[in-house]
């Protein structure tokens, strides 16, 4: 284990993601969409973060989904991020919340639409 992995999870250490970076913005969008309270988005944000670390440490698969050129591998991580966002919500703020999400958010899609 070096430095840098101590100061930083693995997936910011073995690739040029910063997942909590991007934990911060999808937690964010479902406040932002009106389908959870904004003092949810830092419980959230900390779920996706270690969730992610947690999957990219455990699955070959993610991990070199993750580990691609271009924007593929980061695509991958906010795709991801939102579904998890998406069960995260059911499970803690209940179907109300759950239902407020925009159409295809639990499976990833941005509720913004590509850009």
């Amino acid at each position: 284990m070096t430095q840098t992995d101590l100061l930083c999870g693995q997936i910011e250490a073995e690739t040029d993601l910063l997942p909590g970076i991007i934990a911060g913005k999808i937690a964010g969008e479902p406040a932002d969409l009106g389908a959870m309270p904004y003092e949810q988005i830092e419980p959230l944000a900390a779920y996706l973060e270690h969730r992610a670390e947690q999957v990219y440490s455990g699955n070959k698969t993610f991990r070199a989904r993750l580990n691609v050129r271009g924007n593929a591998g980061r695509d991958y991580l906010y795709m991801f991020m939102r579904h998890w966002a998406a069960a995260w919500i059911q499970k803690n703020l209940g179907m109300t919340a759950y239902r407020a999400l925009p159409d295809g958010f639990n499976l990833g899609r941005d509720p913004h639409g590509a850009r």
